[in-house]
């Protein structure tokens, strides 16, 4: 069973005749009769009765045609939507967000996405930063968006924001030996941090902190 056999098919019974339907699809009348004729043979049924004029489909023709043009739909259905895949207008994205950052960063995200592209759905997943690089390698995830990240050449890796810190402070709290550099604002975060309890394990912080002082 070929695909055109069903758009012949189709066409003969629209203009109700093998040459005006010969025509339309660019062949000849004798080719076009030839090859309904053999896929009667095949389906072991009369499509169309010949001795009508113009012609007219049969019982079995009219329950052939009935599956044709569902075909026919489901076959334009597909391409379009191929089409629209292929230019990002259906399909499914899946982004991977820190734990930290998912409640106030895809609000500001989603919206705008979803008013551009409705079609696509969007999957989020949430985690620690190396279980969504996990998950990236593995296909699990399409984009993780992380605060920071080391260089790696099998992943792909772009800048899409800076993030402004501000540290909050009591007035005359920093004094000159917790800034790394006062001109930039960059204050040593391991100068700043109170100290703790001797009883107490201190977490681990990050070497100096970059941000805006109020």
């Amino acid at each position: 069973m070929e695909l055109r056999q069903f758009t012949y098919v189709n066409m003969v019974a629209r203009y109700g005749s093998f040459t005006k339907a010969a025509a339309k699809l660019f062949i000849s009348q004798p080719a076009l009769s030839n090859y309904i004729s053999k896929v009667e043979e095949e389906l072991g049924v009369r499509l169309f009765d010949r001795s009508a004029n113009p012609l007219i489909l049969t019982y079995a023709g009219e329950q052939y045609l009935k599956r044709t043009k569902k075909i026919l739909t489901q076959i334009d259905d597909m391409d379009r939507e191929m089409r629209d895949i292929a230019h990002f207008m259906h399909g499914r994205i899946r982004i991977g967000f820190p734990n930290e950052r998912i409640i106030y960063m895809l609000p500001l995200i989603l919206p705008p996405f979803k008013e551009q592209y409705p079609g696509i759905d969007v999957e989020v997943i949430s985690g620690p930063g190396n279980r969504l690089t996990d998950s990236l390698r593995d296909g699990d995830v399409d984009f993780v968006i992380l605060p920071s990240w080391n260089k790696s050449k099998d992943i792909a890796q772009v800048e899409i924001a800076q993030e402004e810190l501000v540290l909050v402070a009591a007035p005359e709290y920093l004094k000159e030996e917790h800034f790394l550099d006062r001109e930039r604002k960059i204050v040593n975060w391991r100068e700043v941090s109170p100290a703790a309890p001797d009883h107490t394990e201190q977490r681990p912080c990050p070497p100096f902190l970059r941000g805006r002082i109020v």
